[in-house]
């Protein structure tokens, strides 16, 4: 690598100790914390480079992560592969953004110690870091960009950038514009910083859930309208609540009460989980109605899978909190004393202005003070907000954008696009946040690699078949299931439970899954299999049996009783094809094919991820 300016260093660290990708190329860049000089310190950088794997290296591509904070070199196995086999003639580089991941991660004993993040944990966080927490910018970012593409030796660089990501590269390019030869922004963040009162994702909902995830009609079975099923639930859940059952990966019963902040947490999170959207308007329509059970169980699920990341969570909270205190537009002046009775006052005011309707239906109270900007900015020490980068970015641009993204919807990613003369801006079928990796189809993932590599802009990704068909109410009693004899409501339920487990699978970050009604499913990656003990799905149905995943497909023997359902041992072939024997008639048989409901599809490899940016399970129905 050659050497830097005099605005850097670098120091080399190849292997060992040089992980994340096969052939990945390690090396550190030490930049200044504060390039004025003020504050004195340094920050390593993390670089790894991916070279070529065809020929002379035809140029390179610079991969931005999101948050902030997130670590792009969590993100480097998955995206190696892509980038192997969609753009195996450009090297890959990435780094962790200062802050985050192993580029001087930043930490402080009030968040590390305490029980509950408050406005006053962060705070005094922002304290204990001293002046260092005003040099996490996307600013001071976009310079460090500059400082590993001339330790690379790089002439120009194609900026990939997701989230985040994406504002950090607009800032680099209005900066530095020369070196930036073509730029990606998937799911683009707008270079104003994120808007505390999420605005964009309240005046997206009702689209997402009714033209996006309810296209051509896929939820009218159940009903007419999934947004106005969430306007009566919210109301019901901020009036007396929702009492709901769920049960563990041990099959162990919790009971709690369902908040409106809990509806608001699984509604923000849809636009990351595939299977939860799929999921959600079932599982709201049957809210109306007083079942709560699905609901709990996907907000559990996805925290859960939230929390599962353990000591690898890609995503550092302080450094998040750290950069969005001094860039997100908040009600208030940041350069301002950490009044916190001002600046709720200035965020009341704020809501006045704007209207209680603006955040139907969940209020304003459970979007603004429920959401990840204000609280944690509320008693955040005096930072000075800096000025928005100017000027226009003349860099061939494509702006890709998942049609179910709430975070970054289609409505911002048209106005992001607007922001670069001549940019593209496509827009992805069945896709929510972090449209590349997530998008089965793979339409997005050959658009951006194939336009990153010098090729044209794809301006239209063909919308055909949901990847996951949206999953309808769950059944509240053994005897509403469809059927005229005993013997097909009890095949029915074996098909609807299967179904269901399904759909856990692809959304499991634990090997242990609870049924919706109770029993327990337990994963088994080894052999590929799922063993089903007492799992329940309708009312007091148990199946039980070990299943594995052939040519991923369930294929096995499974065994049904209870609920008022016929005792039965039926076989599950590869073809989805249901078989039964009853024990009360040994003679009789019946059977059952996909047309009672979805293939039974699950990931080779289960559990996968349930959310974030990784790629969705190998999971078609």
């Amino acid at each position: 690598m050659a050497l830097l300016a005099a605005s850097a260093t670098t120091a080399a660290a190849q292997s060992p100790g040089c992980s994340g990708a096969p052939g990945v190329q390690c090396t550190t860049v030490e930049v200044p914390l504060d390039r004025s000089g003020g504050v004195p310190g340094t920050v390593r950088l993390a670089v790894r480079r991916v070279p070529a794997r065809q020929g002379p290296s035809r140029g390179t591509v610079m991969f931005l992560a999101g948050g902030p904070g997130e670590s792009a070199l969590s993100a480097l196995p998955s995206l190696s592969q892509l980038f192997a086999a969609l753009l195996p003639t450009h090297d890959l580089v990435t780094f962790d953004q200062r802050g985050t991941g192993q580029s001087g991660p930043l930490a402080c004993d009030a968040v590390r110690n305490a029980r509950g993040a408050t406005a006053v944990v962060y705070g005094t966080c922002g304290n204990q870091l001293g002046p260092a927490r005003q040099f996490y910018r996307s600013a001071d970012s976009a310079e460090d960009i500059e400082a590993v593409r001339q330790s690379i030796g790089a002439p120009q660089v194609a900026l990939f950038g997701v989230s985040y990501g994406s504002r950090v590269a607009g800032e680099y390019v209005r900066r530095h514009p020369g070196a930036v030869s073509r730029m990606v922004l998937d799911s683009p963040s707008t270079l104003e910083g994120t808007d505390p009162f999420s605005l964009q994702r309240q005046q997206a909902l009702r689209r997402v859930l009714g033209s996006e995830i309810c296209a051509r009609r896929a939820c009218r079975p159940f009903s007419r309208s999934p947004y106005r099923d969430l306007s009566r639930v919210a109301l019901r859940l901020r009036r007396r609540g929702l009492t709901a059952s769920i049960y563990t990966g041990s099959g162990r019963r919790d009971r709690g009460r369902l908040s409106v902040g809990d509806l608001y947490t699984v509604v923000a999170l849809s636009d990351l989980d595939p299977v939860l959207r799929a999921e959600l308007p079932g599982a709201l329509s049957s809210a109306r109605r007083g079942d709560g059970a699905p609901l709990a169980r996907a907000l559990v699920r996805t925290i859960v899978g939230l929390g599962s990341q353990g000591d690898d969570e890609p995503v550092n909270d302080v450094t998040f909190t750290a950069t969005s205190c001094v860039e997100a537009p908040t009600a208030w002046d940041p350069a301002g004393p950490p009044d916190g009775n001002a600046r709720v006052a200035a965020v009341k005011a704020r809501i006045a202005q704007l209207g209680e309707g603006v955040f139907a239906p969940f209020g304003a109270n459970t979007v603004v003070m429920g959401g990840v900007i204000t609280p944690r900015c509320l008693l955040w020490p005096s930072v000075s907000r800096p000025p928005v980068a100017g000027g226009d970015a003349p860099v061939p641009t494509l702006v890709i954008s998942g049609a179910e993204d709430l975070r970054t919807p289609r409505e911002r990613s048209l106005s992001v696009a607007g922001q670069y003369p001549g940019a593209t801006l496509l827009n992805v079928p069945y896709t929510g946040h972090s449209a590349v990796p997530s998008d089965r189809s793979l339409c997005a993932a050959r658009a951006a690699f194939g336009f990153l590599g010098g090729g044209p802009p794809t301006t239209v990704c063909p919308r055909t078949r949901r990847p996951l068909s949206v999953a309808p109410p769950a059944p509240r009693r053994f005897g509403s299931l469809r059927g005229r004899t005993r013997s097909a409501r009890t095949l029915r339920a074996a098909q609807l439970t299967l179904r269901d487990l399904t759909y856990q699978l692809a959304g499991a970050s634990r090997l242990r899954i609870g049924g919706l009604r109770g029993g327990r499913a337990v994963l088994f990656p080894r052999t590929r299999s799922v063993q089903l003990v007492g799992f329940r799905y309708v009312p007091k149905v148990r199946v039980s049996g070990r299943l594995r995943v052939r040519n991923g497909r369930l294929v096995g023997t499974i065994r049904v009783s209870g609920g008022g359902a016929r005792r039965a041992r039926i076989g599950v072939r590869p073809n989805g094809r249901l078989r039964a024997r009853f024990s009360s008639a040994p003679g009789v048989t019946a059977a059952a094919s996909e047309s009672f409901g979805l293939p039974l599809l699950v990931p080779d490899d289960p559990p996968g991820p349930v959310v974030g940016a990784g790629p969705v399970p190998k999971i078609d129905f």
